[in-house]
């Protein structure tokens, strides 16, 4: 189950302001002021909240101008057959706007994470960072995806930006707690002795903190 926003006229996407910032400007023709969406008749101004699998949206042919996705298209298991669904709720002229993760070697806070779990568990690392998150890193994979599912892409851009955090100590706990590495350490071993041994690694290559690193991610623009 992954999430997609849905925006009629005037809704406002959630989450990292300066990604969404550049996805606002992706749909702005002249790149110098909004455009305002419009309700199309018999639909809500807005979509209801809630949970809905990605590949099955409970929304009806062509009702929206706009779907956005941000962080979600990795997690995907069938990315062409998402890609579709988004293409059958937009209206004709409807844009598609998300983001994917670039390579790991592109995310220093992550090539730092992966090295401490390689020497946490040097005979099988965990790898969800290298196949998941960063595992949809080729743009010329997902503009083919996208042909597949009947889009045309008008945009592409790569898009660095400096991720920022207290410590490297936050950093470690906010991944090897509240993500999906979590379940991969706890099956391998001990919990506590990995935390520390990723927080020393970490430690080495950022520094205790605050610490400011890059991160790369692309963000497409498509069109019914």
């Amino acid at each position: 189950m992954m999430p997609v926003g849905l925006l009629p006229p005037m809704s406002q996407p959630r989450g990292d302001r300066r990604v969404h910032r550049t996805l606002a400007d992706h749909h702005r023709p002249d790149r110098g002021r909004p455009v305002p969406l419009r309700p199309r008749p018999g639909r809500p101004a807005r979509p209801p909240d809630g949970q809905a699998d990605a590949q099955r949206l409970p929304f009806p042919d062509e009702g929206f101008d706009l779907v956005t996705c941000q962080f979600g298209a990795m997690f995907f298991p069938d990315r062409i057959g998402a890609f579709t669904e988004v293409r059958r709720v937009l209206a004709p002229g409807g844009r598609f706007l998300f983001n994917t993760w670039g390579p790991l070697g592109a995310h220093a806070f992550e090539v730092a994470l992966q090295a401490g779990l390689e020497r946490a568990f040097p005979v099988d690392p965990p790898q969800f960072l290298r196949t998941v998150p960063h595992g949809y890193a080729d743009p010329t994979v997902v503009a083919a995806d996208l042909a597949a599912a009947g889009f045309a892409v008008e945009d592409e851009q790569e898009l660095t930006l400096q991720g920022r955090a207290a410590s490297t100590a936050d950093l470690a706990a906010g991944y090897l707690t509240g993500t999906p590495v979590r379940a991969a350490v706890e099956e391998r071993g001990d919990g506590p002795a990995v935390r520390a041994t990723v927080i020393e690694e970490m430690t080495a290559r950022l520094g205790p903190g605050p610490v400011t690193a890059p991160m790369t991610a692309y963000v497409f623009r498509a069109a019914v």
